[in-house]
C-alpha cells in the first residue's frame, strides 16, 4: 500500500494516540504525517476529497438558496459537488492514474459513486435540523 488516509471526524492527533487501538497505534508509528496548522471552517472532507477551499467547492455548511429569498439551505453531499465541471474528486483522480480507491464512512458521499475499488458513503455530516 502506498498511501493509507485516516481520518475521524473531530478527532485530533492527542485523542487519536489515547486511544486503546493497537493496530492504529502500530500504523501511526511507522508511518510518515505531516501537522495541519490551518483552521477548516467548512466541509474538511470535502476539502480533502477535491483539494479546493470549502467556498471554491460550494462545501460550506450554510449557503443561500439562491432563490430570491433570505432562506439558507443546510443541504450538502458529494454529488452537488463533482457535478461542477471544475471539480475533480480523489475517486476520479485515482482511478484516472490506474489504481484502485477505497472509501468507508465519509459524511454526505451517497449513493455511493462506481470506483475501481469500494466505496461505502457515509451518510449524515452537517447541521441538525431544529
Amino acid at each position: 500500500m502506498e498511501l493509507l488516509i485516516i481520518g475521524i471526524d473531530g478527532g485530533d492527533e492527542r485523542i487519536i494516540r489515547g486511544m486503546d487501538m493497537p493496530f492504529l497505534q502500530s500504523l501511526i508509528e511507522n508511518s510518515h504525517s505531516r501537522k495541519l496548522t490551518e483552521d477548516i471552517y467548512s466541509r474538511g472532507w470535502a476539502e480533502i476529497l477535491t483539494g479546493l477551499a470549502g467556498p471554491d467547492n460550494g462545501s460550506i455548511y450554510m449557503a443561500p438558496k439562491l432563490d430570491g429569498t433570505h432562506h439558507f439551505t443546510f443541504k450538502f453531499g458529494m454529488n452537488e459537488m463533482v457535478g461542477k465541471d471544475f471539480v475533480t474528486a480523489l475517486p476520479q483522480l485515482v482511478e484516472a492514474s490506474g489504481r484502485r480507491f477505497g472509501m468507508m464512512n465519509v459524511p454526505t458521499t451517497g449513493p455511493a459513486c462506481e470506483v475501481n475499488g469500494f466505496m461505502v458513503a457515509g451518510g449524515g455530516g452537517g447541521m441538525n435540523k431544529i
